[in-house]
């Protein structure tokens, strides 16, 4: 009572979450290069990846409801879930010893309601959820407000951004402090940026400039150049 509903369906092979979702968008970077100029190893190496993540999400309670080529759409009942599962797997591919040549994913999360018909997920949500990852890199978890707000894990604010065909703007935080190039965003789009202390849950403030800080001895925060603070 006072929150919000939920249903879950039991289907043979596993529990189908519905109602408020938390979605992961998964995509393998450079992918078509790769094929072109090592099919036999890239085909080894994506079997190896695919059974990453199916054991990761399934071991989570995550339920694959698409792959398409090398992306992977999934469903969780909780967000916790979802961001606990992707930690995992990043970390597992990363140190993956592959047979052919070496994949990086990018991984975007978004929590919303969506409307489950037949094993699969439709509305503005699962849209979202795809942008966020399409705005990423390799080896990168790209999350939402939505997924943040519940889930206690330290992350980086990395501002407000329209994403292609969603009609608000969507803040994203970045799970970790990983080093990445500027989000994969229009850049004549300006984004919002906390007026101080952009580091969610990570202790520190930046004050306010043009940019954030740019990379420490570690390598361990992320520079970005084409982005305006909030006033």
């Amino acid at each position: 009572p006072g929150g919000a509903a939920h249903y879950v369906v039991v289907m043979s092979g596993g529990v189908l979450p519905s109602g408020v979702v938390t979605f992961v968008f998964t995509d393998v970077v450079g992918s078509t290069d790769l094929w072109a100029t090592d099919p036999a190893g890239m085909a080894e190496s994506l079997e190896l990846h695919d059974s990453i993540l199916r054991e990761t999400f399934d071991a989570a309670g995550g339920y694959v409801f698409t792959t398409a080529g090398d992306s992977f759409s999934v469903a969780f009942q909780e967000p916790s879930a979802a961001v606990e599962a992707v930690v995992k797997v990043q970390a597992h591919l990363a140190r993956t010893s592959w047979p052919g040549p070496g994949l990086e994913v990018r991984v975007g999360v978004h929590t919303a309601t969506a409307v489950e018909r037949d094993g699969d997920y439709f509305g503005t949500g699962v849209n979202t959820a795809a942008r966020i990852e399409s705005a990423g890199h390799g080896g990168q978890i790209l999350v939402s407000d939505a997924v943040v707000a519940p889930v206690d894990v330290d992350t980086l604010d990395l501002g407000t951004h329209r994403l292609r065909g969603i009609g608000e703007p969507v803040r994203l935080h970045q799970v970790g402090d990983r080093a990445h190039p500027p989000l994969r965003v229009a850049s004549d789009v300006v984004v919002q940026l906390p007026a101080c202390g952009w580091m969610s849950r990570f202790g520190g403030s930046t004050g306010v400039s043009g940019k954030m800080p740019s990379s420490g001895p570690n390598n361990s925060i992320p520079e970005y150049t084409s982005i305006s603070p909030s006033t």
